[in-house]
C-alpha cells in the first residue's frame, strides 16, 4: 500500500514538473514562431529586409512555393535566397 503511494506521488510530481515545463518553454516558443511565420507571410516585393547575416537589400521576387525570394542588394546583384534566411523587414 505505502509503495502505491509513493508510485502515485512520484507520478504527480512528474506530471506538474512536465506541466510547468509546458507552459514556461513550449507555449511562448510556439507563439514566436507563429509571429514569425506572420511576418514572413506578410513580405511582399519592395520591402526592404535585414538578412540573419546581416546584410541589408531590398526583395526583387517572392516565390512561395520554393520559399525563396531574390534579394537586390546594389544595383544589378540580385541573390536568390530561402525566405526562412531574413532576421527581419527594415522600416523606412
Amino acid at each position: 500500500m505505502e509503495q502505491a503511494v509513493n508510485l502515485l506521488g512520484l507520478i504527480v510530481v512528474w506530471g506538474v514538473f512536465l506541466a510547468i515545463f509546458y507552459f514556461i518553454l513550449v507555449i511562448p516558443q510556439k507563439k514566436e514562431a507563429k509571429k514569425r511565420e506572420e511576418m514572413l507571410n506578410s513580405l511582399k516585393v519592395g520591402d526592404k529586409i535585414v538578412t540573419k547575416g546581416g546584410l541589408i537589400g531590398q526583395i526583387v521576387a517572392i516565390n512561395k512555393q520554393k520559399r525563396t525570394i531574390q534579394v537586390s542588394f546594389a544595383k544589378g546583384i540580385v541573390f536568390e535566397m530561402l525566405i526562412d534566411g531574413i532576421a527581419y523587414p527594415l522600416k523606412d
